[in-house]
Parts: C-alpha cells; sequence; structure tokens
C-alpha cells in the first residue's frame, strides 16, 4: 500500500466520523463558509455551524444557538485555529456542552503538512485520490 493510500485511508475514516456524528445530531462547528461547503462535498449532511460568517460574538452564538446539543469543533488547522479550538472547548465547557475536538486533532496531524483550512480538505481528499490512481496506472 502506497503512502497516499494509507494518508487516504485515514483522512476518509476521519471525515466518516464527522459524517456518521453530523447524521446523530452532532452540530459541527467551523469558522466560515467556505469550511461548511467543503464538508457538504464529503458528504456531511447534518447542522454545520459557521462561526466568522454569523457576525456575533462565539460566546452569544454558542449560547444562543448549541444549548444542550453535542458540537464538533472542526476549526482550521493552523495556529489562529488551535486557538479558537480551545477557547470553544472552554466555552462550551462552562455551558456543560458535550464537546469533541478529539477528530479535530487527529485530522490535522494527517493533513497539517499539506493543508492549514478545513475548506481545503475537499479538494485535499481529492488530490489524494488523483495520487493513488497515478500510481495504479504506473
Amino acid at each position: 500500500m502506497c503512502q497516499y493510500q494509507r494518508r487516504f485511508e485515514k483522512v476518509n475514516g476521519l471525515l466518516q466520523r464527522i459524517v456518521n456524528e453530523s447524521e446523530n445530531g452532532t452540530t459541527v462547528i467551523v469558522e466560515g463558509h467556505r469550511d461548511e461547503a467543503s464538508l457538504r462535498k464529503l458528504g456531511v449532511t447534518g447542522r454545520i455551524l459557521p462561526l466568522k460568517a454569523v457576525g456575533k460574538g462565539s460566546t452569544d452564538l454558542l449560547e444562543g444557538e448549541i444549548s444542550r446539543n453535542r458540537v464538533l469543533i472542526l476549526t482550521d488547522f493552523d495556529e489562529e485555529g488551535k486557538k479558537l479550538a480551545a477557547f470553544l472547548a472552554r466555552e462550551l465547557a462552562h455551558l456543560r456542552v458535550k464537546a469533541n475536538y478529539e477528530v479535530w486533532r487527529q485530522l490535522r496531524e494527517v493533513v497539517r503538512r499539506d493543508i492549514h483550512a478545513v475548506e481545503e480538505l475537499a479538494g485535499f481528499v481529492e488530490r489524494l485520490k488523483m495520487k493513488i490512481e497515478d500510481k495504479r496506472g504506473s
């Protein structure tokens, strides 16, 4: 199995977890609309909440929109996204909302050399698929 295939399988497994959690009522928090669009291309059909696109403070948004639901934090993989993920986890804990950002951590480990934002995920997956096909054709 080539390195691209291994990375694809890891990313795909994590994306499937996101899809499954979303289908089971977990709200996915992202930074913006392009992040949401990328996740939609990857099959996430449940509720996605783009923080920066709403135009009000994160704390107000969390209190008004999430209440007692489960949440999956999926911010960008750069330093700003890392800080935002930690902030959200703390704020959600104060609201007694079960926040998961373990999937984010694992996904970040797999993709951080290649992409820095959630909006780049769909393209990244497509590039991996093409590289796998190229290897098979060789």
